[in-house]
């Protein structure tokens, strides 16, 4: 009985990874491609690993699936992620390596119920809804995700188009977090059946062990309203997950031909 329950939770977290992934595919600004309904080939046009996926949940793939990706990215001309998902067998991973698409990293599928922190109460929430909005939360996003404090960079047009697009989806809502009028952090939420995925999960640079991704995770929490919360985190995020009441389900590995995908 237990095993099956932990196989059910592993399955709502990768369901919810497709749905995002597939929801992110049906933006006009997108490109992408579905062999067979099954695999998705993603490509949002920005020129960073992570931001392009080739998600082919299969026990196995063959040499054709391969070559049909790498022909896909090529034409796409971006650089992409591969995980390897839960289930793949032995042969999967050797099927990548030998095409080139190396282990460069791994995500952490992570979950939590229930969510309450004693977090700074003047942060305050807003839902994008506006095009205007959905700018601001793109370049607040990617310089959330900046490694420097000095100089944060504007987000693509490609990221900016992605943002717009996904207004209209109503399974996807953008949030923003401000301080004193200031935004100082942004996430994603993605509503499943009966799960909350989190996404693109980031404070400023310069706002960081302040409270503010406390706020930001009790307010992910009254969204999810008692649904369990999903997300897949970088290793060097997963320490604070981990001390909000993530627990790891598994790792997914990350193959790619790039040297880093974070």
């Amino acid at each position: 009985m237990m095993k099956t329950m932990i196989k059910i939770i592993d399955k709502i977290v990768t369901d919810n990874l497709e749905c995002m992934l597939r929801g992110v595919a049906q933006v006009s600004s997108c490109r992408s491609s579905s062999a067979g309904g099954a695999s998705l080939l993603l490509s949002t046009g920005t020129c960073e690993p992570s931001e392009n996926w080739a998600f082919v949940p299969f026990r196995s793939i063959s040499k054709n699936d391969v070559e049909n990706a790498l022909s896909f990215f090529d034409m796409a001309n971006v650089p992409f992620i591969w995980p390897v998902l839960l289930g793949a067998d032995k042969h999967y991973g050797r099927a990548l390596t030998d095409a080139g698409l190396f282990m460069r990293g791994e995500l952490l599928a992570m979950r939590a119920d229930n969510i309450s922190l004693d977090a700074p109460l003047d942060i305050a929430f807003r839902s994008v809804k506006t095009e205007s909005d959905a700018v601001l939360w793109a370049h607040t996003t990617w310089r959330a995700f900046s490694d420097s404090s000095d100089s944060l960079p504007d987000a693509p047009d490609s990221f900016v188009a992605l943002s717009r697009g996904l207004l209209t989806n109503d399974s996807f809502e953008m949030n923003i977090a401000y301080r004193e009028g200031e935004p100082i952090g942004a996430f994603m939420v993605v509503s499943g059946k009966s799960e909350l995925g989190v996404y693109y999960f980031a404070t400023h640079p310069k706002k960081r062990r302040c409270g503010v991704g406390l706020a930001m995770m009790n307010e992910c929490s009254r969204i999810a309203a008692g649904r369990v919360i999903v997300l897949q985190s970088t290793p060097s995020g997963a320490p604070f997950y981990t001390s909000v009441g993530f627990k790891t389900l598994f790792a997914i590995p990350l193959h790619s031909r790039e040297e880093s995908v974070f």
